[in-house]
């Protein structure tokens, strides 16, 4: 399988198999999967920075 990368300005950052897969079951609420990028860019953050807290302005996703 292909790796999967999510977008965050001119960054990608890998997405785990089952990230992806919440991401896909997910798809039809917006809601749903802002929460799951916000996870999975905080813990991109963490990992890299050593648990550093950083600032990240992510877009809003409306619920609808």
């Amino acid at each position: 399988m292909a790796r999967q990368y999510l977008r965050l300005g001119d960054k990608e950052i890998p997405v785990t198999d089952e990230e992806s897969r919440l991401l896909s079951s997910h798809r039809f609420e917006p809601k749903k999967v802002a929460e799951i990028k916000t996870r999975i860019f905080a813990n991109a953050r963490r990992s890299k920075t050593g648990g550093a807290k950083e600032a990240v302005v992510l877009q809003a996703v409306p619920a609808s």
